[in-house]
């Protein structure tokens, strides 16, 4: 009775929220869990399908909380890899002039891994913690 959804939508927060973070893979996961155990007031967009771009759903979707003043857009590659470069536009474009879009993740570098499963683990915890506020 499933099916593929571009778009799902967090039901564990109030429409009142003033942060929205988009978000794409595992670092889902990793900000569901920093975000509950922080009881943080934030809900959480997952994008499961880039193109063709969901407009429409991802419009309807930031439409519940149109109460926020911060969207966040939340990857764990760095900033010239992964969604950013192609997301970047296409999420301005659904946004109300009160709201504001930011990016939270790696910066520019010329390899997507740190070479380092520690300094990967630091990254990845700083990541969350900005993402979150």
């Amino acid at each position: 009775s499933g099916r593929f959804e571009p778009v799902l939508l967090d039901v564990a927060t109030s429409p009142d929220v003033k942060r929205v973070i988009i978000t794409s893979g595992k670092v889902y996961y990793d900000l569901r869990q920093a975000r509950d155990k922080a009881s943080a007031n934030v809900a959480l967009i997952r994008l499961e399908q880039f193109y063709p771009f969901p407009q429409s759903m991802l419009a309807e979707a930031l439409k519940g909380y149109s109460g926020a003043t911060e969207v966040v857009w939340v990857q764990e590659e760095p900033r010239n890899m992964g969604a950013w470069p192609f997301l970047h536009e296409r999420l301005q474009s659904l946004l109300t002039p009160e709201q504001k879009l930011t990016y939270v993740g790696r910066p520019l570098a010329a390899a997507p891994a740190t070479g380092s499963h520690h300094r990967h683990d630091d990254q990845q915890k700083a990541l969350v913690e900005r993402a979150l506020g």
